[in-house]
């Protein structure tokens, strides 16, 4: 495919999915007002709701509260008067801001023998202050025979309710407004129903407030009271005639209603239905007292602005990036396509090895800065290539001279094991393993006579060539000093001290075990500079560590004295030397080999019975198989030896 159809198709294919974009993004959007707009709905019926809902539960307890000072009343009536009951129930209502009237009802004949009615209501009059209206507990007034009154006795008494509600009515005789009344029983000792509480709830404010929650133009609000069968307020026919009244209607009369399931529950519900070809959401809350209240509003309104402001935004989207488009992809197929032509045949050059070669740049754009780019890349990568070289050559070099250094310092150590193949008195093996090219741990061993060997293990501190070449030293020095005609641990280790602190700028040490075993008597004599308490390995099985020590490491200051020290050996027991680099040995963890470990491991050797090599290959093997895969940390040296039998 050409540059040009490229061009075309790189310019289409995101107008295509620019597309794809606004669309989702217009469905997206769209989904989320429309839940956003549900929520919001939801959201303020749910907080109306709780409004309504607490007064409702507060004139509740009121009227379980009245009920409580009228059921006092009736057990104390013998003994007080008809003003006390009165006083008692206005105190009481005192205390109810939310009630506009209220009292206490008493059954026909209940109160007091002859007397078939008895009640106190208080209400506000019209400067708000509480007076007992007379007209309710007069003869006109069989208040026995209201329909608030045998709603509440009904629901309190049959239907064993806490509190009964009364369906919505107009007062013509006290408050004169939309009102219903809720009530609780009043009982005597023998929890006979002797009468009731009331407390009437005026309904205007709040019906008009509930109306008014029309989230859209076309959405109405309805209250309905379920539990009597009746419409207390209905907006949809105050749309659509003003003159309509709706209270009292029943609910049967509203034709959409069946369309909604049986709402049940505190929760905000929501459910779709159709009424004149509109569709309609409906959102519905119970309130605590029994009623309901709807808020149905049509779907379209939901959506309605959001939809329109997605058509012209997509529209007016749509047109600006075809005229874009259009003349971005006149100007990339005049100037993009030759300049790249020009490019990737420069490229191919270099990539072809050729890094002479320099690409033709032209123009200011950023197609020239690419091209001037790789101009400076080839000059960078031959300088590169240059450096490389040397750089190479350089470590070639210092890998050839380490590996030298290697071979020298492996050459100073013992390395024909075993080294007294006729020697019948004892066996000896030893391994060095650098955690570099080259180290400073060091071991030695050797005849002094033939009835007494010397052994010897150091370890240097740090790594590396200065370490080795400080190892250099000391194996040296020992075995200078050693084959004097007089010579013993302690004179020798003191001299070695003395010697290693002249000129030791690097300001290195090394600790050091210097021993002479004499076969003949079985004794080993050896001085400990600082050094890991070597084992023995004793012919019973069992492993002992003298811990002894005679001084600090040597070249760390001179003049210093050392002791020594005597230890009896028999035949069969073995001596194993080594430096830290065994029990500081890490794995990928970061955990030590440790000392528990190798004393466990020795234990083991030592009840087999195992050769200086077998024990040798044994602790190699458990430190391979403890480290695995993580680098070497430390230099480590270990020699063994063990007695065979005394000299003779």
């Amino acid at each position: 495919m050409s540059i040009r159809s490229k061009v075309i198709a790189i310019t289409v294919v995101p107008l295509l999915l620019l597309g794809a974009v606004l669309l989702v993004y217009a469905i997206s959007t769209h989904r989320d007002t429309r839940r956003l707009s549900i929520e919001n709905v939801a959201k303020t019926l749910m907080c109306e709701g709780e409004t309504v809902n607490k007064t409702i539960r507060v004139l509740e307890q009121n009227a379980v509260d009245l009920a409580l000072v009228g059921r006092n009343f009736f057990a104390a009536r013998d003994r007080l008067g008809d003003a006390d009951g009165a006083a008692a129930t206005v105190d009481n209502f005192s205390m109810l801001p939310e009630s506009v009237g209220g009292g206490i009802w008493y059954e026909r004949f209940a109160f007091r023998t002859g007397t078939e009615r008895y009640c106190v209501y208080v209400c506000r009059n019209k400067e708000g202050k509480l007076e007992i209206h007379p007209d309710f507990a007069g003869d006109e007034y069989d208040y026995p025979t209201q329909s608030w009154y045998y709603q509440i006795k009904e629901q309190t008494e049959k239907n064993k309710m806490r509190v009964g509600w009364s369906e919505a009515y107009y007062d013509d005789l006290g408050t004169r407004t939309l009102m219903v009344t809720v009530g609780a029983a009043i009982r005597d000792r023998n929890n006979k129903f002797v009468g009731m509480s009331t407390l009437d709830w005026e309904m205007e404010n709040v019906v008009t407030r509930l109306c008014s929650l029309q989230p859209t133009a076309n959405s109405f609000v309805t209250l309905l009271d379920p539990r009597h069968g009746k419409v207390v307020a209905d907006t949809w026919n105050k749309k659509h005639d003003e003159k309509s009244e709706t209270f009292g209607k029943k609910i049967s009369e509203l034709a959409w209603l069946p369309q909604l399931p049986s709402l049940s529950g505190n929760d905000i519900s929501t459910t779709n239905f159709s009424m004149d070809g509109v569709r309609y959401l409906s959102f519905a809350r119970k309130l605590d007292n029994g009623m309901l209240i709807l808020i149905q509003v049509p779907e379209i309104e939901l959506t309605q602005r959001i939809e329109q402001r997605n058509r012209i935004v997509i529209a007016g989207t749509i047109i600006l990036l075809v005229l874009v488009l259009a003349c971005a992809l006149r100007y990339t197929t005049t100037r993009v396509t030759r300049p790249l032509q020009r490019l990737m045949q420069g490229v191919s050059a270099i990539g072809r090895g050729d890094t002479d070669t320099v690409l033709d740049v032209r123009g200011r754009d950023e197609l020239s800065q690419l091209g001037e780019t790789f101009n400076r890349m080839t000059l960078d990568l031959k300088a590169h290539i240059s450096h490389l070289k040397s750089v190479t050559a350089a470590k070639e070099k210092i890998e050839s001279e380490l590996k030298v250094a290697q071979e020298i310092q492996m050459g100073i150590l013992p390395k024909i094991l075993p080294p007294f193949p006729k020697c019948e008195y004892f066996e000896v093996d030893a391994f060095l393993a650098p955690a570099r090219e080259v180290g400073g741990d060091l071991y030695d061993f050797f005849l002094l006579s033939p009835s007494k060997v010397c052994l010897v293990i150091g370890d240097v501190s740090g790594k590396g060539v200065p370490a080795s070449l400080f190892m250099a030293v000391t194996q040296t020095l020992h075995r200078g000093l050693a084959h004097e005609s007089i010579i013993d641990p302690e004179t020798l280790v003191v001299k070695m001290n003395q010697a290693l602190c002249n000129n030791n700028s690097a300001q290195l040490f090394v600790t050091y075990v210097f021993a002479v075993l004499d076969l003949k008597t079985g004794i080993l004599t050896y001085c400990n500079a600082g050094h890991n308490p070597f084992y023995v390995l004793k012919n019973n099985g069992k492993i002992d560590a003298p811990a002894k020590r005679h001084g600090i490491p040597l070249g760390v200051r001179p003049n210093r004295p050392y002791g020594k020290s005597e230890l009896p050996l028999e035949p069969g027991d073995t001596l194993f030397f080594y430096t830290d680099g065994v029990p500081e040995a890490q794995n990928a963890a970061g955990e030590f080999f440790g000392n528990e470990r190798l004393k466990t491991l020795l234990e083991k050797t030592a009840a087999e019975g195992l050769s200086p090599k077998e024990i040798d290959q044994a602790v190699r093997n458990a430190l391979a198989e403890f480290v695995g895969n993580a680098e070497q940390f430390d230099d480590i040296a270990i020699v063994c030896l063990k007695i065979l039998s005394y000299a003779k």
